[in-house]
This record gives C-alpha cells, structure tokens and sequence, in this order.
C-alpha cells in the first residue's frame, strides 16, 4: 500500500492541478469488512459519480482501491449488475474512461492518461481490510484512526509525527458505541476522566467539567480554528454539544501551548466538522432505549451541480430522553448544513451553521453525604430535584471556511467561528451535609438564572515548506483572535435555606424569586504564533515555534436588595484584567527510527490568568504558569491500519490559587480569598493503540498512569484525587465474524479506574442566624475502583440496512460517576441499560 506523505488540509473535491495534489499528498483508500472472495460475487450497482460508485463496489467485493482524487473527479460509472467476478465487474464499470489500474494482492492502484498498467489477473487474499481514510475525514471509512491531524500540529503530514500524545474518537466509534455528546466521546477517550459540574459549578444545567493528567481541559477548537474556553464563570459549556454534526473528535494531552495559548495544561479538544461529499449520499437511524430514551438522526449530502463544484451537506437530529432517576428528563433538537464552493481550482470556501436546543427537568445539584464523608446509601432513581426544576438551552453556530494554494508548496487558511450559547434556569437543589445522629442539614437552594456566552473567533494561518541542503523543511505562520461576551440574571428564590429531609424528599412549589444580581462580562484572547520544522537529516526532524498571547477581562455585576432596589453598599462591582505580550516557547524533535515508528521530544509552556479568584488586599492572582515535558513514541502498524503511541510526561504548575485561610467559607462555597502559592507536579504515561490490529478486529485500548502532587499543601494528588485516578484504563474493539457469519458483528470494552478519595472541610448552616457557619467539620471519603463493562451486537440486514443494540454497564455496577464534596455534588453512574439502533445508508 502507498506511504505518501499526507498535510493537504484542502477539501478532497477541490479541482487542483496535479503538482499541487502531488506536493500536498492526499490520499483516499476505499474498502470493506467483508471477506474477500475471487468466485463470481452478485453485484449490483447503479450508474452514479465513479467515487461512489467504488465505494459500493467495494462493499461487494472486497476490493481495495488507492487513488488520488483528481483521478476520479467528474467521472461517472457505468452500471454494473449481475454476477460477476471482481476484476470483471471493475473493467466494467470502467468502460469508456482513461483509468488504468495495477494490481498487487487485494490492493488496486488507480491512475489516468495510460500512466498506469492494467492487469485483469486480482489474487484476492481470504483477509478482511477495513477501510482508512488518510485525511482528517473518517466518516465512511469503517476505521478507528486518522490519517492525520489538526490538533497540535498544522503542518504535521501524518499523526505520528505530532510530537504530542494524541487520541481520535472517530466516526465510526461514535456509532460502534452509541455516543451522542461530546461528554460521551471524552467518556470512552484515553486519559479523560469527567466530573458533572455540580453546585459549586454553577452551571444550572446537565454541564459537565473535563480533566486529564490531572488539570482541568479548558481549551477547544473546532475545525483547528481560534481557541475558546470549554466554558465561562460555569456557564456556556460546551460538554452537551451534539455529535451527529461532526466526523470525530480529537484531544490532546497536556499543554498545546502553541495554538491554544492559555489555560490549564490539562489539554485541548478538537471538533472536526462533517464535510459535504462529492457523491449522493443518505443516512438515517433510530434508536430507543432504557429510560424512554428515543433518538433519529437523518442527513443527506452531496454534489449541487452537475459539474460537482458546490457541495452541500443538511442533518438534524432529534432524542427525547428519561434518566434512571426521578423526576428528569429532556428534549433536544439539533439542525446543522454546510455548502462548499470551488471559487477557483486552488481555492474552496465552506459556508455552515447549526442549531441545538434543549429543554427539560436536569440534575444540576447531586447528593450530599454525612459530615465526615460517610456515603448516606440513597438508592440510584433519588434526585433532588423538581418537576418544575427546569432547564432551558439554546446553542447556534455559523462558520465560514477559506482555503487557497498559493502553489505546491503554500497553502493560505483563514477560518471564521461564531457560537452563542444561552440557557434559561429555574434551578433548585440541595446543599448541606448530612448530620448522622439528626439526619439533618442540607437545606433547599434556589437560584434562578438566565445566562449566556457569546464566543467569536477567527485564526488565519499560512504555511509552507522550502528546500535547504538538499531537505525540506516546513514553516507556519498565524494568528488568531477570539472575543466572548457572558452574561448572568440571578434571582433569589424564596425558598432558600428550607430544611429538607433528604431519605424523604418534599418537592415544594414553585415559591417564586427576587432580583439577586447580574452580571455582564468580556473576554478577549488573541495572540500570534509561527514554527518551524527543521530536516536535521531525513530523519530527524526539529520543530522550533513561540507564541506571543494577550489576555483581556472585565465585568460588571450589579447587587440588588430584597426588594430589588441596586444596592450601593457594596455599589456595583467593576472588575478588569489584563495580561498582555505573554510569550510562550516550544520545541520538539522528532527521529523516525524506520518506516513505521518516531520518537519524539517535546516542552511546551502555558499560562492561566486567575482573574476570578480574588486576592487580599489586591484583588487579583498573578497567572499560574505551566511546563510540560514529553517524550514518545509512535508507531504506523500493518501497512498504517494500526496507530500506536507511548508518553511519558511530567508537567509542572506554579503559581495557582489556593484558598487564603484567614477568609472562611461563606454560603458553603469558596469565595474569598485565595492565595498565589500553588506548586502542583504530575507526572506518569499514556498508552494508546487503536485500528484493525487483525482482519476484522479494530480495537481502541488506551491506558493512563498519573501521580500529581500539591507541593504547597504538602498533600499527595490533593484536590485532583477526587477527579483524576491513578490508573485509568479503556477498551472498545468490534470484530466482523468471517465466512458464513460476516453479517454479524460483535463488540466489547471497559472502563476500569483505580480509587477515588476527597476530603476538606464543610460548613454548617446555623438555623438561628439564617446563615453558614466557619469551615467546622472536616470529611473524608474513599470510592474503591470499579469496572464498567460494556457490549454491542451488530447485524448486517442488507447493503443498506443495520442493526445494533448496545448494553452499557452490563454487570450493574453502583458507584459514583463523579464524587463531590460532603455538601453536594455527587452523582451515581449509569445503571445497567441497553438502545437498539437501526442504520441506513444510501
């Protein structure tokens, strides 16, 4: 099979000369996962674009194909139906181009204009190749890997030589595995552990915070565009954020300090949009599930005019959903389209937008435990929450895409995002600890809210390559800006500090609210960035890169009295922040110890403006700085159907915030004030291996290893226990029986995780004074590990049609998805269910 270096990141349908797709490399390799068979086979497929038309005789046949896509461009098939063998029926489909073809095992190599021989004589192997997309799409590919990459590198040819560990959620994991939200991707993601936002989140919503080698994931792009905070002060997150619109995921561990510029080193999410195709294309499923959990999704693609230089793609999905605990539920609706346009042969604009909306009864609060962090026992279906505990979100995006070639060697990318996400919140929960003697002390919260970010962003970039001493060496030059406007209407309900029996909950009524606050904030990111890959030797590469950052912040918040009159003691709260001209450094080397594994070196920096947490007496924390270190290695794997990878990184922040003790706790939260003295060290290694490691069998399995230590406290793995485990283990693989038994398709994984332990110190609320008292008791709890296990079983119905059902936690495991604090905040995982889905593709 062809080992052509891949960095194109033009859109495949762009109608470039043939130096240009030469130097940029892109490749498209078409196959199946059905047995291949030289006997005559029934075939049936119809006169379409030659592109889809070899898709389906793929399927058929088992034949693989290796072309570029210029080969291919405005070419129609010829129809092809009976029963024929393989090479027959591809010389007839064939007919009347100038395609000629070569022939080596199961593997047919394309070209035009008589370039290439011809051979009829196709030794067709008993093996089962699934198809692999070398490119950023892998949407009908059948393949858990990517070919390459934006995340982390934009210059980078393929995955291996990103000088970072790296995963993909593709396509088709995302259906192999039932995963519909982005929190479901990073669920099944090497490294990733979640914990739901909680109270103390302040997300009033079913939000979810991410966290990998112990920090906090704050950073995302989508496309690789301008980077954007996953949320904002709690709202705006960005976890519920529905898949159906994208082709896969991307996330990469530790700091990506050269793109993302701020933020926690904890990583950085990459959404890669789904793409108008080429050819015709509809696709349609629906599922149902444990809970009332009912979901369709329908999309359609392809070309818009005859000639195939507009594309346009339309999707929507719809789910309405119960949880396995009382009370919630919700509806969600999402619409999403994109057109492309060839303006010219080396230039593709892509014009798209969509929008999600969701409304429905969540889970916002969790449980509480005892005082001293003893687990109360409440059974799985207890939630405290209220029918009229609503949650109302609405997400809209519109993006704009331009891609020029300058020539072979240079390409211009400027891409525009737009993203406004608002939610209307009537939230009411439970927070307090469990007194063990009484039974007493959580009390009711109410706090009603209508909060909204707004995020625009816009990364513009060129790059290129240029010959020295007889190598090629690559450049990169860019920049990015990105602005977030956020806003909060808080009201104060009046059922606020009312007992509540927590063994057996009361729902009051809707008590009515008061005007609390608002409050309106900026925040402004943009920085410049430019790299360097250097040949050394043909080998050996070194990448040399700095970017130059400025972060902008401020707000306003307005207080009002029980009346809701503005107060003017405290008047309102005017609040500005500034870090400008920020360099951060980076450097990695790359060695290609042969065809198929790199070992790779790298150090990164980043900063994390502390704005939020309030000092005394100055107001503000100096940033937290950050340093990550790595080094790796990567392997491409029979014939590049297999990525592997192994880090071992160590990164080390200074400077974070931690809570000043002469300030006690107030309302149970941590608000003021907080101390820059934070020294937190992580350290440990990844493992990752994902695609068809045999014929049939593709497998994902990645592991994590990582110790972090709060130096300041002198507390081993500290606050970060209560998310980040030790050991952190996850598998999925499938397998496509062979022979009389190809239909079927069976799948199987875990997730396997070490303990868990919180502890700290939890406030009492005194029924007296109407008001919480000093950090009195402290807690401390342990969750041992656990093992979620899951399955699928897949079959065939026909070329069109497919049926799954997927069974989650199939052992009924009972523990907690996220552990919180003794006041709230914690959340039992998912009991045992199953969803039967129903594909067609056409």
């Amino acid at each position: 099979m062809s080992n052509t270096p891949l960095n194109s990141k033009l859109p495949p349908h762009s109608k470039r000369g043939n130096q240009t797709l030469l130097a940029l490399g892109t490749a498209l390799i078409i196959g199946c996962a059905a047995q291949a068979q030289a006997a005559p086979v029934a075939i049936d497929v119809p006169a379409q674009p030659l592109a889809s038309a070899l898709q389906e005789i793929s399927k058929q046949t088992n034949l693989q194909f290796l072309y570029r896509p210029e080969v291919v461009a405005n070419l129609k098939s010829l129809p092809v139906k009976g029963t024929y063998e393989p090479s027959e029926a591809l010389a007839r489909m064939l007919q009347g181009t100038d395609i000629t073809y070569s022939i080596d095992d199961n593997v047919v190599t394309f070209s035009r204009g008589g370039d290439g021989a011809s051979s009829d004589a196709i030794n067709l192997g008993a093996t089962s190749v699934n198809a692999i997309a070398l490119g950023d799409q892998t949407e009908n590919t059948g393949a858990y890997i990517t070919g390459s990459t934006t995340v982390g590198s934009k210059v980078a040819q393929s995955i291996r030589e990103v000088p970072h560990s790296v995963s993909v959620v593709t396509r088709q994991r995302i259906e192999d595995q039932g995963l519909t939200t982005l929190t479901d991707a990073l669920d099944k993601t090497t490294g990733v552990t979640l914990q739901k936002n909680g109270a103390s989140g302040s997300s009033l919503g079913n939000d979810t915070n991410f966290f990998s080698r112990g920090f906090a994931v704050n950073n995302i792009q989508i496309d690789g565009g301008a980077p954007m905070d996953t949320s904002i002060s709690g709202y705006g997150s960005i976890s519920q954020l529905d898949l159906a619109q994208y082709d896969h995921v991307e996330f990469l561990r530790g700091v990506d300090g050269l793109y993302s510029g701020s933020g926690n080193p904890g990583g950085t999410i990459n959404l890669v949009r789904k793409r108008a195709l080429a050819h015709n294309q509809l696709t349609f499923s629906a599922s149902a599930g444990s809970w009332d959990n009912y979901r369709t999704e329908l999309d359609v693609t392809g070309p818009l005019t005859e000639t195939g230089n507009i594309r346009g793609r339309l999707g929507m999905a719809y789910q309405d959903n119960k949880y396995f605990y009382d009370v919630a539920d919700m509806e969600k609706h999402l619409f999403y389209g994109s057109v492309e346009f060839d303006l010219t042969p080396d230039t593709v604009l892509t014009l798209g937008g969509s929008y999600q909306d969701s409304e429905g009864v969540s889970n916002f609060g969790g449980l509480p435990r005892y005082k001293n962090g003893d687990d109360i026992g409440l059974s799985r279906d207890t939630a405290l929450v209220t029918s009229w505990d609503t949650v109302h979100d609405k997400t809209k995006q519109l993006y704009l895409k331009l891609d020029h070639s300058f020539n072979e060697n240079w390409l211009w990318t400027t891409d525009v995002t737009y993203m406004d996400m608002d939610r209307d919140a009537n939230s009411l929960f439970a927070n307090g600890a469990v007194d063990p003697a009484t039974g007493t002390g959580p009390v009711w919260l109410h706090y009603p809210a209508k909060t909204g970010l707004e995020r625009k962003g816009i990364n513009s970039y060129v790059k290129g390559g240029f010959d020295l001493f007889n190598l090629h060496h690559d450049v990169l030059l860019g920049a990015d800006y990105s602005h977030s406007d956020g806003y909060t209407v808080q009201r104060w309900g009046n059922l606020n500090f009312t007992p509540v029996n927590v063994f057996d909950p009361v729902r009051p009524p809707d008590p009515g609210s008061l005007p609390n606050k608002t409050d309106d904030n900026t925040t402004e990111k943009y920085g410049y960035y430019g790299m360097t890959r250097l040949s050394l030797t043909d080998n050996t590469k070194l990448i040399l890169g700095a970017r130059v950052s400025t972060y902008k912040y401020r707000d306003v918040e307005v207080f009002f009295d029980d009346f809701g009159n503005v107060l003017t003691d405290p008047a309102p709260y005017h609040r500005r922040f500034k870090e400008e001209g920020v360099t951060t450094p980076y450097a990695g080397l790359t060695y290609d110890l042969n065809e198929n594994w790199t070992t790779y070196i790298s150090y990164a920096e980043t900063y994390k403006p502390q704005f939020l947490q309030k000092s005394y007496p100055d107001g503000a924390l100096d940033a937290a700085t950050s340093k990550n270190y790595e080094i790796g290695l990567k392997g491409q794997l029979f014939d590049n159907k297999v990525n592997t990878s192994f880090a071992i990184y160590r990164i080390e922040q200074e400077g974070a915030a931690i809570l000043d003790p002469r300030f006690p706790q107030t309302f149970g939260a941590d608000n003021c004030c907080y101390l820059s003295q934070g020294e937190v060290v992580s350290e440990g290694f990844d493992a990752e291996i994902s695609g068809e490691v045999a014929a049939g069998l593709e497998l994902f399995a990645g592991y994590t290893y990582n110790h972090t230590r709060d130096k300041a406290n002198d507390e081993t793995r500290a606050i970060y226990s209560a998310v980040t485990p030790k050991h952190l283990f996850k598998l999925w693989s499938t397998y496509r029986l062979p022979g009389d038994l190809e239909k079927w398709k069976v799948g199987a994984g875990v997730t396997a995780q070490s303990s868990n332990s919180r502890s700290g110190m939890v406030s009492e609320f005194d029924e007296a004074s109407q008001s919480w008292g000093p950090a009195d008791q402290e807690f401390k709890f342990i969750q041992a590990g656990y093992a979620i296990w899951s399955s699928s079983l897949e079959y065939q119905i026909d070329k069109n049609w497919s049926a799954v059902v997927n069974a989650n936690n199939i052992f009924d495991k009972h523990y907690y998805q996220t552990v919180g604090t003794s006041a709230n905040g914690n959340f039992y995982g998912d009991p045992r269910n199953y969803t039967l889905t129903v594909r067609a593709k056409f």
